[in-house]
């Protein structure tokens, strides 16, 4: 299961490389893996209540949306994917009946998703290489995006991933995944690579990577005494503006791109966010048992197809679609069981490594990325079962152990 777990990881690194230079689908070869998985912990998926309840609510809303609306999107099949295949997947490597191999592959899942901060930094290193240096392209993976910044026009780096927006994404995890870890194992390498992370967060210069960093920092200060958080931050930020010292330029703008994030007047970028994320709203109280799978995002198509066709429809929130498209009732039930859950957590836990997550996906699309989706899923299942071990509820077969667990701590 481990090394299945890093081979996916491996692939969507490599997506971008596979596609460009071999003409293969990366998301052919992933969506094999995974129902490879499913099958093979078919037996131990059965035997959770929380996997079967997750399971029938989804399929429900899918049939019951298609059954009312007596429409089938022509992206379905990619939130097929991402509401049911990719997180069934996931939950099967954090299922067992012994916690001490849930703790395990919980902490595994945590480092290979840290380590990996340093591929995908190098990446954005490589990326400037190639955009200023005039580094050879070795892959043609390297692609092009800008951002506009007071008028003015930024290259933004897309390491190959081929997406800023993915990048940022993917660093949040990374680098949420590499504190958690520090903070659990006080090992230096994780340090640097939460360093990394955030670096290419910044490279990204993605607004929706920023805002749940500041986030992060700011619970720091609230959790921990004045010192020690002002030194945490110190250091996080110190290393960065040491780094970035080499392009004054870019700190510059990643200082503007920060603050901008509360502009909700004069940024005709976060005008735009609010009025699709009303519309959004309106969608949902329209018809409240949910538009259909595809319906409210834009997975599986072009940017340019997103401009062109008038059917696809999104609403820069990853909370206010999937309740959309499922429905009011599948969210609500599916919302309510994973409080049940959380609620078990310190609120500290909570605080420093679910809410940026939260607000991430209030303010982006993060989880309708099928990569970031996977880093997202398998970090919060992770971290999850290492603060609470026993994270499902299971068959009766194993719930003697559960208490057995229970009484000896």
């Amino acid at each position: 299961m481990k090394i299945l777990f890093a081979t996916l990881i491996a692939l969507y690194f490599s997506k971008q490389f596979l596609e460009y230079i071999y003409e293969i689908d990366a998301y052919f070869i992933i969506s094999g893996i995974l129902i490879f998985i499913i099958l093979y912990n078919f037996l131990r998926l059965l035997s959770s209540k929380d996997v079967v309840v997750f399971t029938s609510v989804i399929i429900f809303s899918f049939f019951s949306t298609l059954l009312i609306n007596q429409n089938l999107n022509d992206n379905y099949l990619n939130l097929v994917f991402l509401y049911l295949l990719q997180p069934l997947a996931v939950f099967s490597f954090f299922i067992d009946k012994n916690p001490n191999v849930i703790k395990d592959r919980s902490e595994f899942a945590l480092k290979i998703i840290s380590l990996s901060s340093i591929p995908l930094f190098l990446g954005c290193i490589y990326f400037y290489g190639v955009h200023f240096l005039g580094v050879t392209d070795l892959f043609k993976i390297y692609t092009i995006e800008y951002s506009n910044t007071d008028g003015n026009f930024t290259l933004r780096n897309t390491s190959f991933l081929g997406s800023s927006l993915m990048v940022a994404g993917i660093s949040l995890i990374q680098f949420l995944a590499s504190k958690y870890l520090d903070m659990k194992l006080n090992k230096k390498i994780f340090s640097y690579c939460a360093i990394f992370a955030l670096m290419s967060i910044a490279f990204s210069l993605s607004r929706r990577g920023i805002l749940p960093v500041m986030l992060y920092y700011f619970m720091i200060l609230l959790w921990y005494s004045r010192s020690r958080g002002i030194k945490l931050i110190s250091y996080s930020f110190g290393v960065l503006t040491i780094m970035l010292i080499a392009a004054p330029g870019l700190l510059e703008i990643l200082y503007l791109r920060a603050f901008s994030i509360f502009d909700i007047v004069n940024d005709t970028s976060n005008v735009s966010r609010i009025e699709l994320m009303w519309q959004g709203l309106v969608e949902i109280f329209r018809q409240p048992w949910g538009l259909g799978f595809g319906a409210l995002s834009s997975v599986g198509f072009t940017p340019q197809e997103v401009l062109i066709l008038e059917s696809v429809k999104v609403t820069e929130s990853a909370i206010i679609s999937f309740i959309g498209e499922l429905g009011l009732p599948t969210a609500i039930i599916l919302f309510l069981m994973i409080f049940s859950k959380v609620r078990r957590l310190n609120r500290r836990t909570l605080s420093l490594f679910f809410l940026p997550v939260i607000i991430e996906s209030i303010v982006g699309l993060g989880i309708y990325g099928p990569a970031v989706s996977f880093f997202i899923i398998s970090y919060l299942l992770a971290v999850y079962s290492l603060e609470q071990p026993l994270r499902f509820e299971r068959s009766d077969h194993s719930k003697n152990l559960q208490r057995i667990g229970s009484s000896a701590s």
